[in-house]
């Protein structure tokens, strides 16, 4: 995935300061409530009419071999429409973050390298992320139906053994939570997808253009796993210490390593320090402030 120049552009990049800073491609919100949305419509669709009519059935009194008959046969139907579905909802989204995520980074590379970038090519390694994003997404949602009916099916359960539901809910009012919360699913399906395929997409573009050093940058808010006087002030075994790494230095190549020098010198992350990229841990709003090296991209550079 070369980047095209012409011969002026060639040499007006050989003139300028050697390493420079990007402006940061970041998950697009468009794509992210694009997801949402459909996930959402396919919950409302498929999902919200089985649990009513489970629950419909309980409340007339249904035994559970009745209950246990429905609730399969619901599954095998949502299962299906879900199946469906979901390809195409993905295939929508996809496109809208790689469209979105490509032009905002020709727009970034552009000002950052001072030349009118027009033409960033992909190639295989670019459709194989996007191969990859899409089939995560789309087996988190297929696989939606499967996991609310699980749960209720364990809630009919264990009201049948006289197992008391979680606060003292009823065997329905445990169910009606159950599909709230998995209706909530679209939003933590739609908002992590979508930060975890940018940032994919952007470290394959980058790294294929010769940038392989970037900033690790937070939101700087409340909200920072790890940050002392905010609302997560601990870190823990799945997101680590996220605080911490606000203006560090960090490798495409190596996500196990760090530097407080520029890039000068390279240590191994220890501690609470995550060993991965921004974007990789569950919802996790970090994103990366790439640092060019203009030496590398005009080894990598196509010069016409």
């Amino acid at each position: 995935m070369p980047l095209i120049l012409d011969i002026q552009q060639a040499k007006k990049l050989s003139r300028k300061k050697r390493m420079r800073k990007m402006r940061p491609v970041k998950s697009p919100a468009m794509a992210e409530k694009l997801l949402q949305k459909k996930t959402e419509d396919l919950w409302q669709y498929v999902i919200f009419p089985s649990i009513e009519r489970i629950k419909l059935a309980i409340s007339q009194g249904a035994g559970f071999d009745q209950i246990s008959l429905i609730m399969e046969r619901e599954l095998e139907q949502a299962e299906w429409l879900y199946g469906a579905e979901a390809g195409q909802i993905i295939d929508m989204w996809r496109l809208a973050v790689d469209r979105t995520t490509r032009a905002k980074m020709n727009a970034a590379l552009s000002k950052s390298l001072g030349i009118d970038i027009t033409t960033v090519l992909d190639d295989p390694t670019v459709a194989e992320a996007l191969a990859v994003g899409a089939f995560q997404a789309e087996e988190l949602i297929k696989t939606m139906p499967t996991k609310v009916m699980g749960q209720v099916a364990q809630a009919v359960m264990a009201n049948m053994r006289g197992v008391p539901l979680p606060e003292g809910r009823s065997l329905l009012d445990q169910i009606d939570f159950l599909g709230t919360r998995s209706r909530a699913w679209a939003h933590v399906i739609a908002r992590d997808q979508t930060a975890k395929l940018t940032a994919t997409l952007n470290q394959t573009r980058q790294q294929a253009l010769g940038i392989d050093m970037y900033i690790w940058r937070t939101m700087k808010d409340v909200n920072v796993v790890g940050n002392p006087s905010g609302s997560y002030p601990g870190w823990n075994d799945k997101h680590k210490d996220h605080y911490v790494m606000e203006g560090v230095y960090c490798r495409f190549d190596n996500p196990g390593v760090y530097s407080t020098d520029e890039g000068k010198t390279w240590k191994q992350r220890t501690g609470p320090m995550p060993k991965n990229h921004p974007a990789d841990d569950i919802l996790c709003r970090c994103y990366t402030e790439s640092v060019i090296d203009l030496d590398k991209i005009l080894a990598y550079a196509t010069v016409q």
